[in-house]
């Protein structure tokens, strides 16, 4: 987590207040040493959402990027990420919370909030982000089974609302999935 996160603490310790989304009062947390499989607790979509720029602050827009995606700002290198492949139009990174050997989210650079979001101009960018997948896959010497996944929605899993493609392999894949 802290390799992701770098200054993220706990989210009790940001003084975030879930049930009135008012900030309160911050105390100073212990910074968190364990991997972010074993986190104590989980990054809620509102604590991304809401809290997380709260605590970030306010930052300049970069072109066709929004100021308040979290994945913008990692493509732009405002918050860390591990990297694993970027070229002109996509940049992937692991995901923090993998759900197999291999899991890396591809993002377009240009801000999509999602695929029913998307326009036929944004259909260049969509594909390139499934060819990032194969060509990932492929240095991965997964391509004997993987799967790239679109969450559209809350009720999907949408956690962050910058479309990205997930890239899931490296173990048996079951149908039909979650």
């Amino acid at each position: 987590m802290e390799d992701f996160f770098p200054f993220l603490q706990n989210p009790a310790d940001t003084g975030f207040d879930s049930g009135t989304h008012l900030p309160q009062r911050r105390h100073a947390g212990v910074p968190m040493h364990s991997p972010s499989s074993q986190l104590p607790f989980k990054l809620s979509n509102e604590y991304i959402n809401r809290a997380l720029p709260q605590r970030l602050g306010p930052v300049l827009s970069t072109g066709p990027r929004m100021k308040d995606c979290l994945f913008c700002r990692i493509v732009s290198g405002e918050i860390p990420a591990k990297k694993v492949y970027e070229d002109e139009h996509t940049f992937a990174f692991e995901d923090i919370n993998p759900q197999a050997p291999t899991h890396v989210l591809i993002v377009p650079k240009r801000h999509i909030r999602g695929l029913k979001e998307a326009s036929s101009e944004d259909a260049d960018a969509i594909g390139r982000c499934h060819l990032t997948a194969a060509h990932i896959a492929r240095e991965r010497s997964i391509e004997d089974g993987y799967r790239t996944v679109l969450n559209v929605g809350e009720r999907a899993g949408q956690s962050v609302f910058h479309l990205h493609v997930h890239l899931i392999g490296g173990r048996n894949l079951h149908w039909p999935p979650g």
